[in-house]
């Protein structure tokens, strides 16, 4: 069964059919995150059956996935916030069965299919941010102090963040959804009546983990 599974990720990847909220192809850090961290465990899996050959194979793949996580995923020309170019996206639009695809993070166009009728649904993937790319340090792929890690949680916080009234003073909501800039402001899913998994985060962001929800 973990023989099959593994296969399954390697044959299937490393681009993913579906991100976990929306209707989107492409390269995701928390897919990515995902797929890594199940590889690595398929091929302990394989070392406790003997099977070296399997193991050493699932290791070397996951060890390319790792190795492609920023080049994939991360934009260099970033502008939602000022003086932070560099940052992680929510997901690299691609399409899974493209063999040549633009591997670009800077480039590509996303489309955001659960838009209302009339607004617009198409925006530069390098503008789409969430805190996806917190699962990598979930499973141990990046440290909490990742420089990189640090400044997207930065530009996650300064753009999806949001100050209900009942939460406690000095901590922001982040919701796990998508930022999008309209009229020159960035919102957030959560302010259209959006759902998604959420989680507190201290005004200090070099503070992680936050406490969850």
């Amino acid at each position: 069964m973990v023989r099959s599974g593994a296969g399954f990720l390697i044959r299937h990847g490393p681009a993913t059919q579906q991100d976990r909220w929306e209707e989107c192809s492409g390269y995701s850090p928390s897919t990515l995150a995902a797929t890594i961290a199940a590889l690595i465990c398929a091929a302990d899996f394989a070392d406790s059956h003997h099977d070296e050959e399997d193991a050493a194979f699932i290791r070397d793949y996951a060890d390319f996935l790792e190795s492609h996580v920023e080049r994939w995923t991360v934009t260099t020309e970033g502008t939602l916030v000022p003086g932070i170019p560099r940052h992680y996206i929510r997901i690299s639009p691609v399409a899974v069965r493209d063999p040549e695809p633009d591997e670009n993070p800077n480039t590509g166009m996303q489309l955001i299919h659960n838009r209302p009728p009339g607004e617009r649904a198409e925006f530069p993937a390098k503008e789409i941010v969430d805190a996806g790319f917190l699962e990598l340090v979930r499973y141990g792929i990046r440290s909490p102090g990742d420089p990189l890690v640090e400044a997207s949680l930065n530009v996650a916080d300064a753009v999806l963040k949001v100050q209900p009234p009942s939460a406690p003073a000095g901590t922001g909501l982040i919701t796990m959804g998508m930022a999008l800039e309209q009229a020159g402001a960035p919102i957030s899913v959560g302010e259209k009546g959006g759902f998604g998994r959420c989680l507190l985060a201290n005004a200090d962001t070099t503070s992680w983990p936050p406490g969850r929800m």
